[in-house]
């Protein structure tokens, strides 16, 4: 921040920032209170700060704390680090203590200022002496003092607590002594820098000086043939304007990418290769493959699992050892034959949920217990993270609900006493049997017919109105039509407008309705209210009642007459007549325009015949400009657009994902002999049928959805339509087909083909070409697992 401070001639502004050149260095040790610490793909900075003093009280450190969190944590509550983009969060935590002899030992201590509203204060943090820059190697033990002022906003915190994560000032102080001669003219007798140390007097600081010496002269304070002091402090040529350390006012104050660089560098803190896993890129040299990426950058016959490790479709078995002994006696002699071994090596063809072994990047954990091949000498466990448990090779959460999606059956499920679900009504399957449904509580019941008003199709039979959406009903296990409650703005009724009382005084209420979630299920209409006050400072009002009162939105005035020496009070109504501008509106639109800033809006009332500037709040997610502050991210396929003709915008994407799908396979064996010899047709057809919905807030252009049937059936790929915001696409219905014929007679024989199994996997990838950028290009991919009939 910059700060003039003058001998003789001091502004009372707002608090300063003092910035005492002392860096902290960030430690893991027991006691640190500034740390940094890395867990996976997750890096977190620790700052603990205690304060005391007159000026503390618990809101405004609570205050102070969520506006620097949110000012270091960014827009999307976290930053990114490193090549592979670990995400970075700071974490904050601050109490309040009864003085300075009760801070912790591993908290900073602060003093925090009672100060009042015409003085001037500099915040600051200090620890003393160290060497360099602050990051000494070794642990970290000095606690960091300082002072803050109770007039100190969340910037002004964050700005300090840059400094105790070892950040330097981006911009320096200096002081100059000079003489205002009797001719007029001007003597510097020295020019110190004060901040950063050493940096050299360039001709951009000498201009600042001048100028500086400069606005003293024309604001009449000093005179000549005297001598003054003049302190000021600027930003570093060259530093970011909006940069949490530069501080220079009218910008918006952020913490930068190199504070993030720097922080983690200085501390020797990295993201490891493990982290660009996933992110849809092969990264060579960190990563054998990506199994999002195409191509993932395995060899031939080889998958990329969710490990990013490139493994072997075919793998190698357990070894069969049968051992003979054959002994003939006779009543001449004895014959031993020597023992006879003959060893086996199987193999077992993944990939199948169960196998022991993260054969496709579908799987993201295996528990190795499939009955037949999960017996081979490379099978071991892959288990999920903390907190989640395995399901059909899925990590899903640790606590189970009927209804979340997931059937949960725990290893010992069935036995006496313990807890799982026969079905789930949100999997696909369900989980029951055929003529069976999943009820409510996650068990199969026969099926029977639903009740009034709710169907067993997943469209409701066409049944729904216009303002209605079917969906799944978990009481009954039946779907309904679920009222909409509005779309737009307008159904939830019109824009009205009244006169209240405030203050004594009269202003205009605009009350707005507004849709919420607009044509979804969740949709619900709210009001916004404005008219008294913005951001916090009130507006002009339409009337002034003093000396009288304000009743019903409208001027009450008191007078007194004489009658017969007898002084009554009668209380009249005064009406006068007022111009637009009287009342705090316009008389044309183009004054109103010239006054009212977007997204506020001019709008014409019919009752005054006045035109009056329309106060638009724009809530969380919503911007006033039109490019949403530079927010939207272009990879995400986000742009901004206005919000429902509000004067607020928002950033909107499209975002695809597979909202049902259903597959059937069908196996069958015909086998025919001549004289010994018998051979076997196996047949295989199957269906695949899904849908595309676009989830996103933004239409999406017509795409390309990928359909694989495995193992090794056949993958086809289908065309999607363009699809506007929240539309789900046509029924897309897929066939597949396989004929073989081998020697051998029966089913037996056929299971020697690739494409034979007992059990199938069919997934559908929206946009597998990836011709639309989307708000999550994570949630493109469903599967279904068909048992063959």
């Amino acid at each position: 921040m910059i700060a003039d401070i003058k001998k003789n001639c001091v502004r009372n502004v707002p608090s300063f920032i003092l910035i005492i050149f002392i860096l902290l260095f960030l430690s893991n040790t027991t006691f640190s209170r500034t740390s940094i610490s890395t867990e996976d793909c997750d890096i977190t900075v620790t700052v603990n700060i205690a304060f005391y003093g007159d000026g503390a009280n618990q809101s405004l450190i609570d205050k102070w704390e969520q506006e620097a969190e949110n000012l270091w944590n960014g827009p999307h509550g976290y930053r990114i680090f490193g090549y592979c983009k670990c995400r970075v969060h700071f974490d904050f935590n601050m109490k309040i203590v009864s003085n300075k002899d009760s801070c912790p030992d591993d908290y900073h201590c602060i003093e925090v200022k009672n100060v009042p509203t015409d003085n001037d204060h500099r915040s600051f943090v200090k620890t003393g002496a160290m060497p360099g820059k602050g990051f000494d190697k070794g642990p970290y033990t000095k606690r960091a003092t300082g002072e803050f002022s109770n007039r100190d906003d969340g910037k002004v915190v964050a700005h300090e607590i840059g400094h105790l994560m070892g950040l330097d000032d981006e911009y320096f102080d200096f002081s100059v002594d000079f003489t205002i001669n009797n001719d007029g003219s001007i003597t510097i007798n020295n020019l110190i820098i004060t901040y950063p140390p050493g940096m050299p007097i360039t001709d951009d600081i000498r201009k600042k000086v001048r100028e500086g010496i400069g606005n003293l002269l024309s604001r009449g304070r000093v005179s000549k043939g005297h001598s003054y002091t003049w302190n000021s402090s600027s930003l570093i040529p060259g530093a970011m304007n909006d940069s949490i350390m530069g501080m220079e006012p009218g910008f918006n104050w952020t913490a930068t990418q190199g504070h993030i660089d720097q922080i983690c560098e200085e501390t020797d803190t990295e993201c490891p290769n493990k982290c660009c896993c996933g992110n849809g890129k092969f990264d060579a040299g960190r990563e054998e493959c990506d199994p999002k990426a195409i191509p993932t950058g395995c060899k031939d016959n080889l998958y990329c699992t969710s490990l990013c490790k490139c493994l072997p479709y075919v793998i190698p078995g357990h070894e069969t050892t049968t051992t003979s002994t054959t002994t003939t006696i006779s009543q001449k002699e004895t014959t031993t034959i020597p023992k006879k071994t003959t060893t086996t090596l199987e193999t077992v063809v993944t990939p199948r949920c169960g196998d022991g072994y993260l054969s496709s990047p579908r799987e993201e954990c295996d528990m190795a217990d499939h009955p037949i091949y999960s017996n081979w000498s490379g099978a071991k466990v892959y288990l999920c993270p903390k907190g989640k448990v395995c399901v059909n090779c899925k990590c899903v959460q640790l606590t189970p609900t009927c209804g979340d999606g997931w059937i949960y059956r725990p290893p010992n499920y069935g036995l006496p006493g313990v807890w799982g679900e026969e079905c789930d009504p949100k999997a696909t399957p369900t989980g029951c049997e055929e003529g069976k449904i999943c009820t409510q509580d996650c068990r199969c019941e026969s099926e029977e017919k639903c009740p009034d008003g709710f169907y067993t199709s997943e469209d409701c039979e066409g049944k729904c109105g216009e303002n209605e959406a079917c969906e799944f009903d978990l009481e009954t296990g039946c779907y309904s039509c679920v009222k909409i409650a509005c779309k737009e703005n307008s159904d939830c009724g019109e824009i009205i407008k009244k006169r209240v009382c405030y203050n004594n005084d009269v202003y205009e209420q605009t009350i707005i309705p507004i849709c919420y979630n607009p044509g979804t299920p969740e949709a619900e209409c709210k009001f916004r209210i404005s008219g008294i006050s913005r951001g916090g400072q009130l507006l002009p009002p339409l009337e002034d009642c003093d000396p009288g009162y304000c009743l019903d939105g409208q001027c009450v005035g008191k007078i007194t007459t004489t009658m017969e020496e007898t002084t009554t009070i009668t209380e009249t109504t005064t009406t006068t007549i007022m111009t637009c501008e009287d009342m705090g509106m316009y008389s044309s639109e183009s004054a109103c325009d010239n006054e009212c800033d977007p997204p506020d809006r001019c709008v014409y009332h019919e009752g005054y015949e006045c035109w009056y500037c329309q106060q638009v709040e724009c809530g969380e997610g919503l911007y006033e400009s039109s490019n949403c502050d530079g927010e939207c991210d272009p990879t995400r396929g986000e742009v901004c657009e206005e919000y429902q003709d509000t004067g607020c915008y928002r950033c909107v994407c499209p975002d695809l994902m597979v909202t049902s799908i259903s597959a059937k396979v069908s196996l069958s064996a015909n086998t025919h002999c001549q004289d010994e010899i018998c051979k076997t047709d196996c047949s295989l057809s199957a269906t695949v049928e899904f849908q595309i919905r676009n989830i996103g807030a933004r239409a999406v252009d017509a795409s390309t959805a990928q359909v694989k049937l495995a193992p090794a059936v056949g993958t086809e790929t289908e065309a999607v339509e363009s699809l506007d915001p929240g539309e789900v696409s046509t029924t897309k219905t897929l066939y597949f087909s396989r004929f073989a014929t081998v020697t051998g007679s029966g089913m037996v024989a056929c299971e020697q083909l690739d494409w034979w199994s007992s059990e199938y996997t069919a997934t559908v990838i929206a946009d597998f070409e990836n011709d639309v950028a989307e708000c999550d290009e994570d949630n493109n991919e469903n599967s279904v697992y068909p048992s063959p009939t």
